[in-house]
């Protein structure tokens, strides 16, 4: 098989959302398919994100990178330069291969705009793969100012958006929760889209250890990504339950990997909590984020998309220790947690204070005793994408 994956993020970038087609695209070209790459320059990548480029891409991929201009302060002017520029690549790499298939990963979502055009002319059957929703995420209609603002610059990316979701073979998205309001939005028949989770990444992670035992007596919770950015309002409270066992004589710690150290040491000094309860160690690689939180006794995180999922929860699985997570009950998140023995969802702090404090007193070890954790590595889920891709593309060739 010859695929051709459009995805403006791959590595070398670090994010999350670039892992997801470099691990496919690894697992693909590991069991001998041809896969190329349609992705931004290194240069490009950092420019827009603000995130260095810390990974290597894999061995074996057909790799077709290109820039993006800078951006300019009209919106309508940025997104049509963003697409053209993709255009040229995308059409170059299509007058010089010809593909069995095409996988797109969105977002961001400028590859789509003139998608339909190019699919026909070259007779290419595609796949949709929605990291975020896009228009029917984006629209917000909480306040009527904000659904004018939001229709009046969504209207036409919706429209893009249901044109080519009507065309694709398929379309899966990250979370469970999002196939209905997908479904909902473009009248997706059943058959026709799935939830492929993100996963852990076991390949980066070979030969450590990853359940060693935590040196010295400090009780640390650790943070994988995101903190107090999702949940601004009740996040903090992690914090100041951490600062109620400290003061109780247990020696905890919250140990954090990820974006945002300076905005929850400002917090801490704004709330008049003891500085040493938490321990900042920044935006580290995959492998050696993933080394700290094995260090650590329990993990914590702040939810409240309605639909979606915490990417890290699978680390956290992963890694199988007890979890703690605030987030509203009525969230599918919440759903999905629950099937964890040791996952504790909480909302207030007496409760993430009792949450704690049972971990510590009760010596509880694991997540689950019983959880098959490979069923939400990437590898499992790389597997499941391969399976659609030769469906469909099997199912093309045969009308």
């Amino acid at each position: 098989m010859r695929l051709l994956i459009v995805s403006p993020y791959f590595a070398p970038s670090s994010l999350v959302g670039a892992q997801r087609m470099t691990s496919l695209a690894k697992y693909l070209v590991d069991l001998g398919h041809e896969i190329h790459v349609i992705h931004l320059t290194a240069d490009t990548m950092q420019r827009t994100t603000g995130n260095s480029c810390r990974s290597t891409a894999p061995e074996g991929i057909i790799l077709h990178p290109f820039d993006l201009p800078e951006e300019v302060p009209n919106i309508f002017a940025n997104e049509l330069n963003k697409g053209r520029a993709f255009d040229v690549v995308f059409e170059q790499v299509l007058e010089s291969y010809e593909f069995d298939g095409l996988l797109v990963t969105l977002g961001p979502f400028y590859p789509l705009y003139s998608l339909k055009k190019f699919v026909e002319k070259y007779n290419l059957p595609y796949m949709l793969d929605f990291r975020d929703l896009g228009s029917i995420e984006r629209i917000k209609k909480d306040t009527l100012l904000n659904y004018i603002k939001t229709s009046l610059t969504e209207v036409y990316a919706h429209h893009v958006e249901a044109t080519v979701v009507k065309g694709a073979d398929f379309v899966t998205v990250v979370c469970p929760g999002d196939v209905g309001r997908m479904q909902k939005a473009y009248k997706i028949p059943d058959d026709r889209i799935t939830c492929i989770f993100n996963g852990f990444d076991e390949e980066r992670t070979k030969g450590m250890d990853l359940h060693k035992p935590v040196e010295g007596k400090t009780f640390r919770i650790g943070v994988f990504g995101k903190f107090m950015i999702y949940n601004k309002a009740k996040a903090p409270l992690i914090l100041r339950a951490v600062d109620r066992l400290r003061k109780e004589g247990h020696d905890v710690q919250i140990v954090h990997v990820g974006v945002g150290q300076d905005d929850v040491r400002q917090t801490i000094a704004d709330m008049g909590i003891d500085p040493a309860c938490y321990d900042g160690r920044g935006i580290l690689d995959y492998k050696d984020g993933v080394a700290v939180m094995s260090g650590c006794n329990m993990f914590a995180m702040d939810y409240v998309h309605p639909t979606g999922l915490g990417t890290k929860i699978f680390d956290y699985i992963h890694l199988n220790k007890p979890v703690l997570v605030v987030a509203p009950e009525d969230i599918y998140f919440a759903e999905f947690i629950s099937q964890f023995e040791n996952c504790f969802r909480v909302e207030d702090e007496e409760e993430i204070f009792n949450a704690f404090k049972k971990v510590i007193t009760e010596q509880i070890k694991t997540l689950d005793d019983k959880v098959d954790a490979d069923a939400f590595s990437r590898r499992h889920q790389n597997k499941r994408f391969e399976a659609l891709v030769k469906k469909y593309l099997n199912a093309r060739k045969a009308k």
